[in-house]
């Protein structure tokens, strides 16, 4: 059994495992955290506006006044 346990290919595979779930885990971290501060929405809403106006200047100054 201690042989299976000391194999390259299985040190190698539970090595990419780690990799994976944190790869996973950190994905799922990183939506949550945008999407609950705000930023994802911001983000999606800016461009959106750029989509929707076609080449129009926009009324945003780019100043962070108003928050």
């Amino acid at each position: 059994m201690s042989v299976m346990f000391s194999s390259p290919a299985f040190i190698s595979m539970f090595i990419m495992g780690i990799i994976l779930a944190v790869s996973i885990v950190g994905a799922i971290g990183w939506a949550i955290y945008h999407i609950a501060s705000g930023k994802f929405h911001e983000e999606y809403e800016i461009a959106t506006v750029q989509k929707e106006d076609n080449g129009k200047p926009s009324d945003r100054t780019g100043s962070d006044s108003d928050q």
